[in-house]
């Protein structure tokens, strides 16, 4: 392990060096060289017996002791690394120890030194091992630890070669034999050309595993980077059809975002959507990609079609030959587009099936078990997008029929309610004959409540206007600082016979937002209108300025009755009116403030609210400034 050991030298965590393995490897190869070193010391025993027998003079017991010296560090370095070879078993942790390389090498690398020494120092066959060695080394360790182990080799070889030089210790040559023809005369050249031999296979055998292992890794690498980009594709697939069901609420912008995602990233040929009927007996097709437009039109009995029933009621189906007997259940006309391999999936929303998913290719067993969960996973998406989209649809539908109501019954109040409203006055005029006292009080009673009513049906027409304006999504240029003038102007008769000091600040600048103009003026009037009828004394401010983030901010201050805490979190619901302000004699419907909010949300603003009871109230609204042309 000297990547390990080098990493931590220096304090963290490194990359590893040219010829550092990867932690697997790493252990494999550490437990191979402790299997391997087992059959060391006995191979050293033979071959000095065999050198004994060959009649060369063998030093014994020095031999025998570097045997015993490696079986020694061996079994050190079984018992450390023997955890690596066990099967820790489920929810075991594993041993974190790694394998130390360097200290396997370097004492591998005395004892070969000890053996040079030992069979003839600079004419020992063992030189070649001691290559041999050097070249395994520069394959399992990074490049410092592996140079070291080049160095002391080396270095060692030079010490031996020259200590016996020097007579510094004892020169044990091996006899080269006396008699020429001999056993012994072939004996060393013999073994140099053995051990040189077995040099250069162990050097071979271990070149070409190294390389064949490197080639299973770059091909692994490159299995992994083309899933990976693969799983991307899906990923970003899934991420559009979910943004779909947030950002889109009709059920035909979802379903042709997701019919043309899937065949982008399934690389097939079509795609489609049928979705179960409501009485459960057909499958109509509400979406499809790559079909015959004539297939649109089709609608499939589910009793006649065994296999879209099957699918309709949890099951999936994949073939990738279809055979003529499917052909005929799935109602589309397969032959004449050539599509072999089919896959449908249930469409699940609410714990139920409401329809089938389905890919076609050309190619035949196109579809794998990837592609299989891939589509079971955007089918379960595509499921809760068409759920919320018809759920959007039939709340649509149920507004509609609100609003048509609602004008239906405003208009046929409206009538009645001004000619009681005209009646009332030529009583209270006189026209009819004298009104004494107690009279003129019913009778200012009556028409407040018959006026609150006609405002209640005003704010019920202008609350459908505005919902049917925003079906048609009308839009045009807007100039508020124009409007805020205009409202200023009709208000300030109002604020004056109520003795209130009506002060307007317009500041500089294009004041433009994009909507329609009449929604924008009723809600400023709504704002204004409110303000000045429940201050009883004091200013009422409104003011419009362009804001630095793009931006228009429109501000309605008052110092009126202002409005109870526990009754903000209900301000803006349809007719609900303050305590207070129920309280007070003030005419009023409930409906101002939700026009106000239904109008700011349309426009894709925000309005906040600032108030303490008895203090007064101030409403902000901020809208989007139009964009100029030279941005746009």
């Amino acid at each position: 392990m000297a990547a390990s050991s080098d990493s931590a030298a220096d304090g963290g965590t490194r990359p590893l060096g040219r010829s550092s393995l990867a932690p697997a490897d790493s252990t494999g190869w550490a437990l191979r060289l402790v299997r391997f070193r087992w059959w060391v010391p006995p191979g050293i025993v033979l071959g000095a017996a065999v050198a004994a027998g060959l009649g060369l003079t063998v030093r014994a017991v020095p031999i025998f002791l570097v045997a015993c010296f490696v079986l020694a560090y061996n079994g050190l370095f079984h018992l450390r690394y023997r955890p690596l070879d066990l099967d820790p078993g489920p929810g075991a942790r594993p041993d974190p120890a790694e394998p130390r390389f360097d200290l396997q090498v370097g004492c591998d690398t005395l004892a070969l030194l000890a053996l040079i020494h030992l069979t003839g120092g600079a004419s020992s066959p063992l030189l070649f091992v001691l290559a041999f060695h050097v070249v395994f080394a520069a394959t399992l360790l990074p490049r410092r630890a592996a140079h070291g182990i080049a160095l002391l080799a080396v270095g060692g070889a030079a010490a031996v070669v020259a200590a016996a030089g020097a007579e510094l210790v004892t020169r044990w040559p091996l006899p080269r034999g006396a008699l020429a023809g001999s056993p012994g005369a072939l004996v060393h050249p013999g073994s140099m050309i053995v051990v040189f031999g077995l040099a250069v296979l162990g050097c071979t055998y271990l070149a070409t595993g190294f390389v064949e292992g490197l080639r299973l890794r770059m091909a692994d690498l490159t299995r992994s980077r083309d899933e990976a980009v693969e799983l991307n594709e899906k990923l970003h697939t899934l991420y559009v059809v979910a943004q779909a069901i947030v950002s889109k609420q009709r059920l035909d912008q979802v379903l042709d975002i997701a019919k043309i995602e899937l065949a982008r990233v399934m690389e097939v040929e079509a795609v489609s959507v049928k979705l179960v009927s409501d009485d459960g007996r057909y499958l109509r097709y509400a979406a499809t990609y790559g079909l015959p437009d004539t297939v649109v039109n089709e609608v499939i009995d589910l009793w006649k079609s065994p296999l879209n029933r099957r699918v309709v009621q949890g099951e999936m189906f994949v073939t990738g030959r279809v055979s003529e007997g499917e052909m005929f259940q799935f109602g589309e006309d397969l032959v004449a587009t050539g599509l072999t391999s089919v896959l449908f999936v249930p469409l699940p929303a609410e714990s139920k099936v409401i329809g089938v998913l389905g890919a076609y290719s050309r190619g035949a067993d196109r579809f794998e078990e990837q592609d299989v969960q891939f589509f079971r996973l955007a089918a379960d998406l595509v499921g809760i997008a068409v759920w919320n989209a018809r759920a959007y649809e039939a709340i649509e539908s149920l507004m509609t029929e609100r609003t048509r109501f609602l004008l239906q019954i405003a208009h046929n109040f409206r009538a009645p309610l001004a000619a009681a409203i005209a009646m009332l006055e030529v009583v209270q005029g006189g026209f009819l004959g004298e009104v004494d006292e107690r009279q003129r009080d019913y009778l200012a009673r009556i028409d407040r409540r018959v006026k609150s009513l006609s405002s209640l049906l005003n704010d019920v027409l202008a609350l459908a206007k505005s919902r049917t304006q925003r079906r048609r999504g009308e839009r045009s240029a807007v100039d508020l600082s124009a409007l805020t003038r205009k409202v200023h102007h009709t208000f300030q008769g109002e604020a004056t016979r109520k003795s209130l000091s009506f002060e307007l600040a317009v500041h500089e600048g294009v004041l433009e937002t994009t909507g329609d103009a009449e929604m924008l003026e009723q809600m400023l009037e709504n704002l204004v209108s409110n303000a000045i009828k429940y201050t009883g004394h004091g200013v009422v401010r409104l003011t419009v300025a362009q804001e630095s983030d793009g931006l228009i901010r429109i501000e309605v201050q008052d110092s009126g009755m202002g409005i109870p805490k526990e009754a903000m979190p209900r301000l803006f619901t349809e007719f609900f009116r303050a305590p207070n302000a129920r309280s007070s004699e003030t005419i009023g419907t409930g409906l101002g403030l939700a026009l106000v909010r239904e109008t700011v949300d349309q426009h894709g603003g925000k309005i906040h609210v600032e108030s303490e009871e008895g203090r007064g109230t101030t409403f902000t609204v901020r809208l989007p400034a139009a964009r100029s042309p030279a941005a746009g």
